[in-house]
């Protein structure tokens, strides 16, 4: 989205988005490979082999992935906001749809991931 703006504040909100969402990717890894640590070494290949992680590494994770499904105030919501909206300055209807639905949609899977924590 931030590309196909073709402005310069369009590529920066697409290398904050992008940064951001590498560091809530990385925590999410650290904490994943942790928790298998944790575990015995059994693999957490099933969203239900997340019941059950020390409340630190729960309370942790569920604030990555809140991050990551961009629940305000934290830095994914600012990253999509500030993604979002330089599309929609620039005219860009139907990505700003596009991108507002896979959001939705991804939030699912981020908070059915949380419930089960």
């Amino acid at each position: 989205m931030g590309l196909a703006c073709g402005t310069l504040e369009g590529y920066r909100a697409t290398l904050l988005y992008l940064f951001l969402y590498a560091l809530m990717s990385v925590g999410f890894l650290l904490i994943f490979f942790n928790a298998r640590r944790l575990r015995d070494g059994r693999s957490l290949g099933y969203i239900t082999d997340f019941r059950g992680l020390p409340r630190r590494y729960g309370w942790t994770l569920a604030i990555v992935l809140f991050s990551m499904a961009g629940i305000p105030p934290l830095a994914g919501f600012y990253g999509k906001y500030y993604l979002l909206f330089h599309a929609l300055d620039q005219g860009l209807y139907v990505l700003v749809v596009a991108g507002l639905a896979t959001s939705l949609i991804s939030a699912y899977y981020y908070l059915r991931i949380i419930k089960t924590i």
